[in-house]
């Protein structure tokens, strides 16, 4: 979204990616950026060389733990997604412990 101008807006489409239930986003450089798909289980790498006019697939990262939620870079390599456990976070007792992935495309 254009912060300038909001009114230009545009709705970005990636060919053969399908972000319905993205949840965390991280913009790893101008060009990257990566976004959870808790639903989906999925963590998706997006790049552009557009200044986001458009967008490629660039890899896929399939999580392996409950409720996927959010990325979280450290030392400015690698990537981690918080599993957050989201179909018992309002059971009683709520979970008390979560846990975090490294993110390998």
């Amino acid at each position: 979204m254009p912060l300038s101008n909001p009114a230009n807006f545009t709705l970005l489409t990636v060919p053969g990616v399908d972000l319905r239930g993205a949840d965390g986003l991280l913009l790893q450089d101008d060009n990257t950026l990566q976004v959870v798909a808790g639903t989906q289980n999925k963590v998706y790498r997006l790049t552009t060389s557009t200044k986001w006019a458009s967008a490629t697939l660039a890899g896929t990262f399939v999580t392996s733990g409950p409720g996927p939620t959010t990325l979280a870079r450290r030392n400015g390599a690698d990537s981690y997604v918080l599993y957050a456990n989201l179909s018992a976070i309002m059971a009683t007792p709520p979970p008390t412990t979560f846990s975090v992935g490294k993110v390998s495309f």
